[in-house]
């Protein structure tokens, strides 16, 4: 009797970051979960003597120059920190950009928000940025419209994604140019903003993860009615470029690529309640792993999509164990939408960009704003990917001698038999894939004993695992 992985064989040099998924990939998220721990774990905390301004106001995004790992601090006072690792980020908060506070219209250069930022080389980096501007700023400090009063300035925004590249390893930013903007301000919109909110335009892009040679991010559209100020359209749509370091991005949807048109998002189906999106390859689900925040719902969601150049998504789910967390100076217990709980970094990942994930990854959120909407800091909290109800990770004692230590070689398959990697048991396909050996449930304790296990220290880059192994 033989264990069999599945064999949907790849390129060894398959990635998210050089080649399509394929639509063969059989598990989704039907038999997929997302769970959180309950313990957070402090990364970060505001000075009082710092700047009011540097604070985490958007999704965690990190990234790794050499051996330095860092986060950034998102706001229109953009800071980072840096460290030897995720878990090691003990370096001082530098701030690396500050927004020029330009109030010409639509230059969208008044508060600038770094969301995206992504690695090239150790000195090149490119970001999207959520870029601001109020309708308020029209007016003198005296008046009732001024941004000053009531809340004139969080009703009034509209808002534009644009592009930023630092050549000096993230030290400071400048702009490349407009990616997509809104290219007017309705002059009926005035009537509304000091009463309620006409906030408009492109929002909140997502990181950057490159598939198949083509640079790929979300971005959060909101559409009013140019005469009611009334909400006409909002969701997700999806930027695709081959050439980061230029402000040309085109929109994806699941039938074609579309030129970018001002005041126009092409919508992806199912999105318009989605925000704050962030997005990895997740080696276990074999997908990429959505994580977003639902609005109407306030909860934590999560999807999957084979492919980036043709989306379609798995019916979202939520995010277990979010209602439960107990967050320092919180409002209440659980998560809400300020604590932009969506950032999903994996320390295991190779990417610089952490454009991967497996079965145990970290979620990034902030604590906000019990005291005042300044007071912030940032915790960790680990989660896990569980398929078929049985955590991927379930330990498994070898059934062996004393094993025998093999170093995988970078990108290259495992050969065909039983291996250990860390404290586990699984068995490879000999053609990059492979399956947690489960002796209780694979009924093949013989086939265990009576063969010899290999240990390996690192598991090869392009391997895939294909959940529990079944008999065949």
């Amino acid at each position: 009797m033989e264990l069999l992985a599945a064999n949907h064989v790849q390129p060894l040099n398959a990635s998210p970051a050089n080649t399509a998924i394929g639509q063969e990939c059989k598990q989704t998220i039907n038999n997929g979960m997302v769970v959180l721990d309950n313990e957070l774990v402090p990364v970060w905390a505001r000075d009082s003597k710092a700047d009011r301004n540097i604070l985490p106001d958007a999704p965690t995004r990190a990234y790794r120059l050499g051996s330095k790992t860092c986060i950034q601090l998102t706001h229109f006072v953009n800071a980072r920190i840096c460290g030897s690792s995720l878990t090691n980020l003990n370096g001082p908060t530098e701030v690396v950009y500050h927004s020029p506070e330009n109030d010409v219209f639509p230059k969208f250069d008044y508060h600038n928000w770094l969301m995206s930022p992504y690695v090239l080389d150790d000195n090149s980096l490119i970001a999207l940025t959520h870029s601001e501007w109020y309708d308020c700023l029209r007016f003198s400090e005296d008046s009732p419209k001024a941004c000053s009063r009531k809340k004139n300035k969080a009703n009034s925004w509209a808002t534009a994604i644009t592009s930023y590249k630092s050549n000096d390893g993230g030290a400071s930013w400048s702009r490349i140019g407009i990616v997509e903007r809104p290219e007017q301000f309705p002059k009926l919109f005035e009537r509304f903003w000091t009463e309620r909110s006409v906030a408009f335009g492109f929002s909140q892009p997502s990181n950057i993860i490159l598939e198949n040679k083509r640079y790929y991010a979300f971005v959060r559209y909101t559409e009013r009615h140019l005469e009611t100020g009334e909400k006409s359209n909002s969701g997700i749509i999806l930027l695709s470029t081959s050439n980061p370091l230029s402000e040309n991005w085109e929109q994806v949807t699941p039938q074609k690529t579309l030129a970018l048109q001002p005041y126009t998002g092409s919508v992806l189906p199912g999105t318009s309640t989605w925000g704050q999106v962030t997005v990895t390859w997740n080696k276990s689900l074999r997908r990429y792993l959505i994580l977003f925040w639902d609005y109407p719902k306030k909860r934590l969601m999560f999807t999957t999509t084979p492919s980036l150049a043709k989306p379609e998504f798995a019916e979202p789910m939520e995010v277990q164990n979010q209602t439960t967390l107990k967050i320092p100076d919180n409002e209440g217990k659980g998560l809400f939408d300020h604590n932009y709980p969506t950032a999903q970094l994996d320390p295991d990942s190779t990417s610089r960009n952490f454009e991967t994930t497996d079965d145990n990854f970290f979620i990034f959120l902030n604590s906000c704003c019990r005291k005042n909407a300044h007071d912030r800091a940032l915790f960790r909290v680990a989660a896990k990917v569980v398929l078929n109800n049985l955590p991927i990770g379930l330990a498994v004692k070898a059934e062996n001698n004393m094993p025998q230590r093999l170093a995988a070689k970078d990108g290259n398959s495992l050969p065909k038999g039983l291996f250990t990697y860390k404290t586990e048991t699984y068995y490879s396909n000999g053609n990059g894939h492979y399956c947690i050996y489960q002796p209780k449930l694979n009924k093949n304790k013989k086939t265990a004993r009576s063969k010899k296990i290999t240990r390996i220290d690192t598991l090869p880059l392009f391997i895939t695992l294909d959940g529990v192994c079944s008999n065949k």
